[in-house]
């Protein structure tokens, strides 16, 4: 862990790029949901539920 810490110093641009990651691949994944739930309700895609 400490040659990584050295790797990446004392910067916040490591976390801020993190951060921005995070944030477009929630969105990311809000929009894929939305698509299935579409694909879904036009019979596109079946779904079944686990008991």
């Amino acid at each position: 862990m400490a040659e990584i810490a050295g790797d990446l110093g004392a910067s916040d641009r490591f976390d801020e790029a993190i951060g921005r990651f995070g944030l477009a691949y929630a969105d990311q994944a809000e929009r894929d949901h939305d698509q299935l739930k579409s694909a879904v309700r036009r019979g596109a895609v079946t779904v079944s539920e686990e008991e």
